[in-house]
């Protein structure tokens, strides 16, 4: 009787150590996402899309947790920089019937796996008939994989916007070329 309780003791503590030993040496499996995020993601930004801008982005894997996101856009007849410009300006934006362009890179470092909080660094090219827009600004943010293939894709920036008006059309004082900016980014894609 006492060899079987030695046993069963000692099956017992080798059986807990390698279980322990599995779960500490595999970590690998909690940050793979099955392969999922090993593609190219695209994406659409819908605050742009309120504000006129309408593009298409796509994001490439450089390394495990660096990627790059590149992007253009059509700005619509009707576009404005942003919400807060409309409410302390008396101008409403850009008004003019010929389109614009936007094209933006932004890389991205995660610090989480698989592609969820992220630190970035992006610049925002908008070409307007006589404006144009540069914007230059950090980035933190938050991915979502969302079922198997949906994104969700939400951040905040903080940076600047530098601006030239060649022209009668113009959304603040054309002399002033220098403004701070905290852009707000949901973008919502699909990994194919």
């Amino acid at each position: 009787m006492k060899k079987i309780r030695l046993t069963l003791f000692l099956t017992g503590i080798l059986t807990s150590y390698a279980h322990a030993q599995s779960d500490s040496t595999s970590l690998s499996y909690y940050f793979d996402d099955g392969g999922i995020s090993t593609g190219t993601m695209y994406k659409t930004d819908l605050i742009s899309i309120i504000h006129g801008d309408w593009p298409i982005i796509a994001e490439i894997r450089l390394k495990n947790n660096l990627t790059l996101e590149m992007g253009a856009g059509l700005l619509m007849p009707y576009y404005v920089h942003d919400f807060l410009a409309l409410a302390f300006t008396d101008n409403k934006g850009i008004q003019n019937d010929r389109l614009g362009y936007s094209t933006r890179l932004h890389v991205k470092w995660y610090t989480k796996a698989p592609e969820r909080n992220y630190w970035g660094v992006q610049y925002y090219r908008r070409s307007f008939h006589h404006v144009k827009v540069n914007e230059w600004f950090f980035t933190k943010g938050d991915q979502r994989i969302i079922g198997k293939r949906l994104i969700l894709d939400m951040a905040l920036g903080l940076g600047v916007r530098f601006q030239q008006t060649n022209g009668p059309d113009y959304m603040f004082d054309p002399d002033f070329g220098f403004f701070p900016i905290m852009p707000l980014m949901i973008r919502f894609g699909v990994i194919p």
